[in-house]
């Protein structure tokens, strides 16, 4: 999963950026509970309404998940989110002002890990998701990052 983070921090760094992040906001867990799956399990939230993270455990397959966040987005995962799709990158421009990739990879060495980062930005937010499950596993680990930008 090392690698992963380090690929979508990669990614991140290649987005055109915004210099500001918002300051004021609604509480963390009203905002981060508008990113937690559907019937998530073992939440987790940390940070400040405008830049915080968001952690769960989900029973469905990392495809079910990516095509729930593409949906959210308005993003088109193309065949990224089959389980037999493809393994690399993906990306492209949504609509005007905004960008995403994907990254998919399975590790045989990591006995069939499959991972996925998902890097979405817009005028308003950067979102980064890494969705994570071991091969015939029962949960699929997924972190939300998000952060509000104003000034774009």
């Amino acid at each position: 999963m090392r690698h992963l983070v380090s690929a979508a921090t990669g990614l991140l760094l290649l987005l055109p950026t915004t210099p500001t992040l918002a300051v004021d906001g609604p509480d963390i867990d009203e905002v981060a509970a508008a990113w937690v799956y559907p019937e998530a399990t073992d939440v987790l939230s940390a940070g400040k309404p405008s830049f915080y993270n968001t952690m769960f455990k989900t029973p469905d397959d990392v495809h079910t998940v990516l095509k729930h966040y593409a949906k959210k987005l308005g993003v088109d995962p193309g065949n990224m989110a089959d389980p037999d799709g493809a393994i690399g990158v993906l990306s492209g421009s949504v609509e005007s002002g905004e960008s995403f990739s994907i990254v998919k990879s399975t590790s045989a060495a990591m006995d069939g890990v499959e991972e996925v980062a998902f890097t979405h930005k817009s005028t308003s937010a950067l979102t980064t998701l890494v969705i994570h499950r071991v091969r015939d596993g029962d949960l699929t680990r997924v972190t939300v990052f998000r952060a509000e930008l104003v000034g774009g």
